[in-house]
């Protein structure tokens, strides 16, 4: 029996027929013609396969050769699925899910002749996949690319032959997969790499719309924000703005809750989320809209988290406008939210009031999280007689950026807050947008508070192009991001790992356009290959994920999934390990990790030490041995730590050093090398190196009664 090996992304185009799961096993039989070397003909040969519901899979046949094999399930939960055709071997673990398809192979006369498995990905970390062999009295002959389990009695007691049950991986090996099997330890493993997609997880079905779509105005509007470990996704369901948490970085998802919302008018889709910490809570604020007899309502509500769940406050009413007639029963209204570098709330609303002949918008702010709301700019009139696309978005400092596009131009207008009061408004003409075309903006700011708004040269379709502002707010000019593909829906969010990512949809697939350091990288699907008509895409705040619809027509399938940006789960980003530490966000590494793996845990340790106290080499050997064998996985299967010990320099000596005032004084003058502080760039250098490195004194003694002592961080 030959079974090929064969690594692809995807499972839904040859699994029309709906998989059941099994809590027995499962077995499959199939017959071929035997032919013999000395030409005898043998009527038959019967193979069988059986698949167990704890992940193994027995084969065998009638000649007596047998072999069995097990999935490595540490860490994981199995299912076993089938329809009349295929069978589904599906791991799942915290951040990837993986599936061996089984399906059979048929002869030209239409018989089976054997079965095929390929091996469907969805990690995008990349994962290595062990196939863990059961001894069976069976000698295991490997050759190349494929190995055979013979028995002895195929031709006598004493002789093995050369042929038996095979499983082989010329599929996988052709298309450039390292698979390796290990004859010593029975397994086969299959390190599969970042093309191994996270298959998205559907976080609902819903009938009433996500955000708008491409066909539309759209100004990135947020539904997805993280909070620690706990994501968090909004949606409006006809009834009310909810959310549904996820505790397992979007695996699973709980129930919908209400935010207490109640219906939103005919801008269902225009309501936006944000969060923030004020002095040590966190909060997220819903900013809303809705009708209140001929007029909008317009609504900030506040929300405490706790864990998985948040309890809201009242709504808090902003304003009201007249409904403008050709709006229906709104004013054709939306909303963009963001907080200041100190957790202060701003919230920017468009609208056009009844009998006007342009739009007006107004800024809002709240210092406690959206519970209390002032105003910080006065309704203003846009000009614009077609709804304008805005952006808000921190600078440093508690300054703020906000702007807007318009449908008749190829400009942007902004206008800076400077902590106390917003300056006049900024044109920046010919910026590679098309005239006369509806908009698609989003905007964020990076860990130096400059600002990016991603925006299409079509208006709602094109090349993604990014305006940029520095710190203050001065206007820095813009880039082309993309222009190999024609992209809708611009999302920008940029992660702490030094990365800024476009999600949108080309071709009917989900993109992720990044730029790492200076340079801006082909579009990628890191969510796969294959979808439904995705359709109202919107990135994750901060963090590498996005939400979007998939389906023809309602219910929707509303979808999540994201990108890992710490492969190994070692507190070092996978960027960083790969590209260096950006620590001033100027496009040029200040830092990069030694002998760093992002597939295998690092820890970076740097050592001062007194005279007579340093760390001797013996055992510092020892300590970094007792790391590389702890029993701690990883993505390359191997156990362990790598444990960086750098023993750096000798400090002046003090009969005793105090906790914490003496540590963070030696900290200061002499954390990073002689070398790194002399240069022009230390302060960028030692601010990366501070991001990874643990830093730790070895003393004569600890000042206070105790006499022991320590020292780090």
């Amino acid at each position: 029996m030959n079974s090929g090996l064969a690594l692809t992304s995807h499972i839904t185009s040859s699994v029309s027929e709906s998989l059941v799961e099994s809590n027995v096993s499962i077995e499959r039989s199939f017959l071929t013609p035997l032919l013999r070397f000395n030409g005898e003909t043998a009527a038959e040969l019967v193979q069988n396969i059986v698949w167990f519901p704890n992940g193994t899979t027995l084969l065998s046949d009638n000649q007596g050769s047998r072999f069995a094999f097990t999935l490595d399930l540490a860490g994981s939960s199995f299912s076993l699925l089938s329809n009349s055709t295929v069978i589904d071997q599906r791991v799942t673990g915290r951040d990837y899910q993986y599936d061996i398809v089984w399906k059979p192979v048929r002869s030209s006369d239409g018989a089976v002749s054997k079965y095929k498995f390929d091996i469907v990905g969805t990690s995008a970390n990349g994962h290595t996949i062990r196939l863990l062999l059961l001894g069976s009295g069976q000698e295991l002959k490997v050759e190349g690319d494929r190995f055979l389990s013979l028995s002895q009695n195929y031709y006598s007691n004493s002789t093995y032959g050369s042929s038996g049950i095979g499983l082989d991986w010329s599929d996988a090996t052709t298309a450039g997969q390292p698979v390796l099997y290990d004859s010593e330890g029975g397994t086969i493993n299959v390190p599969v790499g970042k093309t191994f997609f996270i298959d998205p997880t559907t976080v609902s079905t819903i009938s009433a719309v996500l955000s708008p779509g491409s066909s539309d105005y759209y100004e990135g509007e947020r539904r997805q924000v993280r909070i620690g470990n706990n994501l968090f996704m909004f949606y409006f369901d006809g009834s009310n703005i909810v959310y549904r948490s996820s505790t397992d970085f979007g695996a699973t998802w709980s129930g919908a809750t209400s935010s207490g919302s109640g219906a939103v008018n005919g801008d269902a889709y225009r309501y936006t989320v944000t969060t923030e910490n004020v002095s040590g809570t966190d909060y997220v604020t819903l900013l809303y809209y809705k009708a209140s007899g001929s007029n909008t309502n317009f609504y900030g509500k506040r929300g405490n988290v706790s864990l998985t769940s948040i309890t809201w406050s009242n709504e808090t009413l902003l304003f009201s406008a007249a409904n403008f007639a050709s709006c229906g029963t709104s004013a054709c209204a939306a909303s963009v939210a963001s907080a200041d570098t100190s957790g202060n709330v701003y919230a920017a609303f468009r609208w056009i009031p009844s009998g006007a002949t342009s739009y007006k918008y107004q800024i809002m702010n709240s210092t406690d999280g959206g519970l209390t709301w002032g105003t910080s700019l006065a309704q203003t009139d846009s000009g614009a007689g077609t709804r304008i696309e805005m952006f808000l978005t921190p600078l440093a400092s508690g300054k703020m950026l906000f702007g807007y596009m318009r449908y008749f131009t190829d400009d942007i207008k902004y206008r800076v807050f400077d902590g106390s009061t917003w300056g006049s408004e900024i044109t920046v003409s010919s910026i590679g947008a098309t005239a006369n075309t509806l908009k698609h903006v989003s905007a964020d700011s990076d860990g130096v508070q400059k600002a990016y708004v991603a925006y299409l040269t079509g208006g709602n379709s094109g090349s993604i192009k990014i305006a940029k502002w520095n710190y203050t707010g001065s206007w820095l000019g813009t880039e082309t991001a993309d222009s190999t593909l024609s992209h809708t829906l611009p999302s920008i969010t940029i992660t702490a790992d030094g990365v800024i990512h476009v999600y949108s949809l080309s071709g009917n697939r989900v993109y992720d356009t990044k730029k790492v350091l200076n340079s801006w990288q082909a579009p990628v699907n890191p969510f796969g290959t294959t979808f439904t008509s995705p359709a109202q895409l919107t990135a994750g705040s901060g963090y590498p994920m996005a939400l979007w619809i998939e389906g023809s027509s309602s219910p929707f399938n509303l979808r999540f999934d994201k990108s890992d940006w710490d492969v190994d789960r070692d507190g070092v980003y996978s960027n960083w390990e790969a590209n260096g530490i950006d620590s001033n966000w100027d496009g040029t590494a200040d830092f990069t990790p030694a002998a760093s793996n992002q597939n295998h845990k690092d820890i970076y340790v740097e050592i001062d030490y007194m005279q007579f106290h340093g760390m001797r080499s013996d055992s510092r050997n020892d300590v970094i041995t007792a790391f590389a064998n702890a029993p701690v996985s990883n993505p390359d299967s191997i156990n362990g730590i790598t444990l960086h010990l750098d023993l750096d320099e000798q400090l002046t000596h003090n009969d005793t050093t105090s906790w914490p005032s003496a540590f963070n004084t030696i900290k200061a003058a002499s954390f990073g090398t002689v070398a790194e502080r002399g240069v022009a760039n230390h302060d960028n250098i030692l601010n990366a190196k501070k991001k990874i490195y643990h830093y730790n004194v070895w003393i004569h003694e600890r000042a206070g009664a105790s006499g022991w002592s320590c020292g780090g961080s």
